[in-house]
């Protein structure tokens, strides 16, 4: 009974130093993600892709500000209601592509979030498992730094996509009109100048 007795409790006092090392390793892990710096790390995440997304919709503006002033000149639209109808418009995709880059940047940040939460609990279970203290704070450090490549990746792959699209058809339609003002002086040039008598055009017989 004795010997019995002692092996039960070298066996509880075993189990009870496992569980410590568990609970000792899942703290540790707790306290590097949720250590005070790490929101600091979110916030620059937030930061810079609020910086990448807002220069590349400032690029678009540009862009579409000059097409538009060209296109409505083109056009002879200038200083009319569709000049202002369609300023209106580029103001509103702006306005929308400013709110859709603090949606990304806010995104950017929930991501990393959320990345850091899986990364913990997995670092959790593998605690359960026997990951001793030493190797858990490595590897949460790992993850971490990698977290951070991984959202600010995805959140600057793509850009903001095409925000002024709805401003397509007036600049197509200018670009058409402009075409065929071309092809029509040319066609003009072609048959209505005194060159044209001795290539063989109408123009240099009739007028020429």
């Amino acid at each position: 009974m004795g010997g019995s007795d002692k092996a039960s409790k070298a066996a509880q006092a075993g189990e009870d130093q496992r569980r410590q090392q568990v609970t000792d390793t899942q703290r540790r892990i707790e306290d590097i993600y949720s250590a005070p710096g790490r929101e600091n790390d979110i916030r620059d995440v937030e930061g810079a892709t609020r910086d990448y997304l807002q220069g590349d919709l400032n690029r678009q503006n540009t862009t579409a500000g000059r097409e538009l002033k060209f296109a409505l000149a083109r056009s002879g639209q200038t200083m009319g209601s569709t000049d202002a109808n369609q300023n209106r418009k580029l103001a509103e995709a702006f306005l929308r592509g400013s709110v859709e880059v603090q949606r990304r940047a806010g995104a950017a940040g929930n991501s990393l979030r959320q990345a850091d939460q899986s990364a913990k609990l997995g670092l959790f279970s593998q605690a359960l498992a026997g990951l001793d203290m030493t190797t858990a704070t490595r590897q949460a450090g790992e993850s971490m730094r990698n977290n951070i490549g991984m959202a600010r990746a995805d959140a600057m792959q793509t850009g903001l996509g095409d925000v002024f699209g709805d401003l397509g058809n007036i600049y197509k339609r200018s670009r058409e009109k402009s075409g065929e003002e071309q092809a029509e002086r040319y066609r003009y040039n072609t048959f209505f100048t005194p060159n044209s008598y001795y290539s063989g055009g109408t123009g240099g017989r009739e007028f020429g």
